[in-house]
């Protein structure tokens, strides 16, 4: 999980023109999921039709827009945390910690809060605690 340094007020581009990046898009649609120590399907999800969509609004605005796109892996999140970006977009999954939906492995998580699905470097899902 990241641990950067928080950003002040100070820190934050006075307008958007002095940001090195406006918007940041990370997906995740990780193949399968382990619960309970059995392997499971994960629904896949159509993000390259929602960058495409982001991407046809931002033509639009006819201004320079920096966006970057990037699989949300727990490295890349650190990392496009760091920048500081103007807007955040995660397209991905979320799931309630509860046994309904993680099984006996909720018990493990108490009081971690909820969750959303990064992906690790083989597709495999990897939890992300609120």
């Amino acid at each position: 999980m990241y641990e950067g340094k928080k950003k002040s007020s100070e820190d934050m581009p006075r307008d958007v023109s002095q940001s090195n990046l406006h918007l940041a898009f990370m997906f995740s649609s990780p193949l399968i999921r382990s619960c309970n120590g059995i392997y499971e399907n994960v629904m896949q999800l159509d993000y390259n039709s929602e960058i495409e969509g982001i991407r046809k609004g931002l033509k639009m605005v006819r201004r320079e827009v920096k966006m970057r796109v990037e699989l949300a892996t727990q490295g890349n999140l650190g990392s496009i945390i760091t920048e500081a970006p103007i807007a955040l977009h995660f397209s991905g999954h979320g799931v309630e910690n509860t046994t309904k939906f993680l099984g006996q492995e909720a018990a493990f998580f108490k009081n971690k809060g909820n969750l959303l699905l990064l992906e690790d470097d083989n597709g495999k899902a990897d939890y992300f605690f609120a």
